[in-house]
Order: C-alpha cells, then sequence, then structure tokens
C-alpha cells in the first residue's frame, strides 16, 4: 500500500490578510463617496419638495377662492401648507393646514451661507421664513399686493451645497442649484 503525500488545502494566513486588507480600503473608500452623494441627494430632495407644497399653495389658494401659504419655521426647519380657511386675512389656529407638517432631511439647513448673489428675481439675497413666508391670494399670484419675489435657500451641514426654491412674481416657481458661484435651474 502506497500512501498519499499530505495535501495542504485553503488559504495562506497572509493571503487571508491580502484580501480583508483590500476589502476593508475599498468599503471605507465606498463609504465616504455614498455620504457625499446622500448629502448631495437630501438637499436636492428637499429644495424638490419644498417647491411641490408651493405649487400646492398656489392651487389651493386658487381652488379655495382664499390666500394659502407655505408657512416655512426657520426655528423647527419644518413647513406646511396654511389655508386662510376663514377667510379672515390672517393665518391663525382656525384655519387649515393643508397635509401636515414636514422637516428637512438630517444634514439639510435653511440658509445660504457666505453666498452674495441672490438667486431667481431677488435684487438683495433673503430668506422667506417665518413672517415673510410665500403667500398666494386667490388668482395664484404671489404675495400681498407687493409683488416682492420670494426665494427659500438650503444648504448642507458642510455648507458647500447650496439651493433655491423661488417663487418669480407671476407665481411660477423654481428650484436653483449653486453651481462655482452661479445659480444655475434644475
Amino acid at each position: 500500500m502506497v500512501k498519499n503525500p499530505k495535501r495542504q488545502s485553503g488559504f495562506t494566513t497572509v493571503e487571508l490578510a491580502m484580501v480583508v486588507g483590500m476589502t476593508l480600503i475599498l468599503s471605507t473608500l465606498a463609504t465616504f463617496g455614498l455620504q457625499s452623494f446622500l448629502r448631495a441627494y437630501r438637499a436636492g430632495a428637499d429644495a424638490r419638495a419644498i417647491a411641490s407644497q408651493l405649487s400646492l399653495a398656489r392651487m389651493r389658494a386658487s381652488s379655495a377662492f382664499t390666500r394659502a401659504q407655505l408657512f416655512v419655521n426657520a426655528n423647527t426647519q419644518t413647513y406646511q401648507v396654511r389655508l386662510d380657511s376663514n377667510k379672515d386675512g390672517t393665518f391663525d389656529t382656525n384655519d387649515v393646514t393643508e397635509g401636515g407638517t414636514y422637516s428637512l432631511s438630517p444634514g439639510v439647513n435653511l440658509g445660504f451661507g457666505a453666498i452674495t448673489t441672490p438667486a431667481g428675481e431677488q435684487t438683495t439675497i433673503s430668506q422667506s421664513v417665518d413672517a415673510a413666508s410665500p403667500v398666494f391670494n386667490s388668482r395664484g399670484v404671489p404675495g400681498n399686493g407687493t409683488l416682492t419675489p420670494y426665494a427659500i435657500y438650503l444648504t448642507n451641514s458642510d455648507n458647500d451645497l447650496f439651493y433655491a426654491v423661488t417663487v418669480s412674481q407671476s407665481g411660477r416657481v423654481n428650484v436653483w442649484q449653486n453651481v462655482a458661484g452661479a445659480w444655475a435651474l434644475r
């Protein structure tokens, strides 16, 4: 009877360590890329959501023959559509809140950082939040007769991505992104 020499099977410790090391390096690189993508996605998604709510407020004002407002609360980082359902000219607790209250995504804040150039039709950059939140009349025209263009500015927690949602004097809602210091329509 002839004995076969012992066979070695499996991987050596060095081979396993190299595979684990390369896997860790690649997953670390992928994680940083994914985090950057998610920050950009959240800021853009919030800008589009606010634009949708502004369009809803405009439509609801026209369909209900009353005033509607997208109230943006800077302290709580939330927004909601309000209807002046009792038609008394003010937005109070007796009025209807359309669709509930929405919060900005984690890492997305109201603000425009150090940017000085306004988006849309604004002549000087300013945030249209709290008492200055966008209001539409029963014809879907923004403002209280002042024809002031509205803008809501969003940034991420790193202050390197900036979005603006604007309402023109005619009521058109646009989403803008600041690219290399200039505002571009999205």
